[in-house]
């Protein structure tokens, strides 16, 4: 997993040479991912406070058939801290954390306290961070604007509401003030361009049920969630009047269940239906600051967009002798419904039915190889079809014809584990078609940017190799190395795919 820095504090992930809504993001099951997640690089990941995970799971090159839409490199699974139960007395816990880097760069404040009874657990947490300007190496100097303010807060509890039911119900919300987009205001001649606010919020309860006696439903989970992202951008450029004012507002509603069965001693199962709904508020106004005047315009989106997914799954494995089986199928629709003041209405109905199959043969007890298949996609969101502005050095327009991006990811790899040594090594390739990709429309120019619309034209492949390695000698030493290369080509345009990884090597020992 490679991570590229996006702004102070925050960076996006890459997974098999794909990042931004390519890849797949979590938080405790929910998707992070809405209909307006951007192509590329993005800052999204930096809306979960790291202080409050508990652990963090990565499914390289599959994860469409149990997740859904985005998956093209693989899935992030962000699993904050559980409270846990406890036999007798009561428990209360506290805990703080204090840190500070030199030149004013982090300021972290964090703060948690815990309490657990027999049947009811309790967490909560709040972090307070001021970044100051980055500080760059040799001749670079302090890049100014980068520093802002973060506040942060989250609180899970579990309630055992009988001996094999449990409800969980948390909150998380981080919310920054005055981001700066540090290379708009050095590269674009902006005096300000910033993001205010950048907030997210989470709520969420869970139903948990654990039947030994029942084959089909051995365990059932159900899932209702909230989640409200808004976005606000401030800019303006150099010997200009006008500050522009812009906000996406984002409220999602997701509902979900899953069950897991145990058809026998060597079949299991787990099969789940989800939705999604988001709807998306955007809007613009432009403000002379000279007289403090305003006039509304059109926001980056088409204001009042619906986005709704629902998707049915099941997958099977399968455990006879020296082999693993597994195999699975996801079918998901969309209703997308975009309402453009300026270029009409819209109301589009794609889906996509997606497979795995994989096998599994052990060697011996501790070696292992396989090979596995998959095809993922990724739907066309707002963010693709509605964008109506200045994005990344150029002015992109609407696109209502837009198609899934689909790709097939094949992978053959061989496992080692010991009780001291554990190694293991992956061949994978991954085609990738209907990738969609801005065009530029020759000889169109608005506000001194060219004119850039998304269309399905391209085709690629990416290709790569990753192999670790990880040994716990005696006296509690552990070691850790890995080397992971990543190849990408874009078959339409004959060139090297962009974003593609640099050849990775990690090492990492504790003592």
């Amino acid at each position: 997993m490679f991570v590229q820095k996006t702004n102070h504090g925050g960076g996006s992930p890459f997974l098999r040479g794909t990042t931004g809504n390519q890849v797949l993001v979590l938080v405790d099951g929910i998707r992070l991912n809405n209909s307006t997640f951007r192509f590329g690089p993005n800052q999204y990941l930096n809306t979960i406070d790291a202080f409050s995970v508990g652990s963090i799971e990565v499914a390289k090159g599959k994860g469409s058939v149990q997740y859904g839409s985005d998956a093209i490199g693989g899935v992030i699974q962000v699993l904050t801290k559980e409270p846990a139960f406890v036999l007798g007395k009561p428990q209360w816990h506290g805990s703080g954390l204090v840190r500070y880097m030199t030149g004013d760069m982090d300021k972290t404040v964090r703060a948690e306290g815990t309490y657990a009874a027999e049947k009811f657990a309790f967490s909560t947490g709040v972090t307070i961070r001021k970044f100051g300007d980055i500080i760059g190496g040799d001749t670079t100097g302090k890049q100014t604007p980068s520093g802002y303010d973060e506040q942060a807060f989250d609180g899970k509890l579990k309630w055992k509401l009988a001996e094999n039911t449990q409800l969980t119900a948390a909150h998380q919300s981080v919310f920054q003030h005055h981001v700066p987009v540090f290379h708009k205001v050095v590269l674009e001649n902006y005096a300000v361009n910033e993001m205010d606010p950048q907030q997210r919020s989470l709520s969420y309860l869970k139903v948990n049920n654990v039947n030994s006696n029942s084959a089909i439903a051995r365990s059932i989970e159900a899932t209702l969630s909230y989640q409200y992202m808004a976005e606000g951008r401030n800019s303006r450029k150099n010997n200009s009047t006008i500050l522009r004012k812009e906000k996406d507002v984002i409220r999602t509603l997701g509902a979900s269940l899953d069950m897991n069965s145990v058809f026998s001693k060597v079949w299991t199962a787990n099969a789940g239906i989800e939705f999604y709904h988001d709807n998306v508020n955007s809007t613009r106004s432009d403000i002379d600051i000279t007289n403090n005047s305003s006039s509304a315009k059109r926001g980056l989106y088409p204001d009042d967009s619906r986005y709704s997914s629902l998707s049915v799954y099941s997958l099977h494995h399968l455990r006879t002798g020296k082999f693993r089986f597994e195999a699975g199928l996801r079918y998901n629709s969309f209703s997308i419904h975009i309402k453009d003041t300026t270029l009409g209405e819209v109301h589009l109905k794609p889906s996509a039915l997606v497979g795995e199959a994989s096998v599994l043969y052990s060697i011996k007890a501790n070696h292992h190889i396989y090979v596995s298949f998959n095809n993922s996609y990724r739907a066309p969101n707002i963010d693709d079809m509605g964008t109506l502005g200045i994005v990344d050095f150029r002015y992109e327009v609407p696109a209502y014809d837009l198609k899934p991006e689909k790709s097939l990811n094949y992978e053959a790899g061989y496992k080692y584990s010991g009780q001291k040594l554990s190694l293991s090594a992956a061949l994978y390739y991954m085609d990738l078609s209907n990738i969609i990709a801005r065009v530029k429309r020759d000889g169109q120019v608005i506000n001194g940017y060219p004119v850039y619309e998304k269309e399905n034209i391209e085709e690629a492949y990416v290709k790569g190799t990753e192999i670790e390695a990880r040994w716990m000698p005696a006296g509690g030493f552990s070691f850790y190395g890995a080397v992971s290369y990543t190849f990408g080509q874009n078959l339409t345009r004959k060139e090297p795919m962009r974003r593609i990884p640099p050849l990775k090597r990690s090492v990492f020992y504790n003592l």
